[in-house]
């Protein structure tokens, strides 16, 4: 639309092109790359405390009989005889 009024120089494209195809974008690009590098680095620290303070369920092998996996069956069997008692 500017165009057909006022032609805009040769020259000028070139910067407009160079902000909108390269500058625009890189800047982007880093403020992504700073945004999510340090939610990863969080996210890593959080991921390496919890695994220090994980128990081990050894009947959790990843078997499910009837829709329920055979570690929380045993939960719910004992949660069911201390509710009887």
């Amino acid at each position: 639309m500017w165009n057909a009024v006022s032609p805009w120089p040769i020259r000028w494209w070139g910067h407009y092109f160079l902000v909108v195809s390269l500058v625009v974008p890189g800047v982007m690009a880093l403020i992504s790359a700073f945004w999510f590098g340090i939610g990863g680095v969080m996210d890593i620290r959080r991921l390496f405390r919890d695994l220090k303070t994980r128990t081990v369920n050894h009947l959790d092998n990843g078997m499910v009989e009837n829709g329920v996996a055979i570690s929380d069956e045993v939960k719910m069997s004992d949660a069911e005889k201390q509710k009887v008692q």
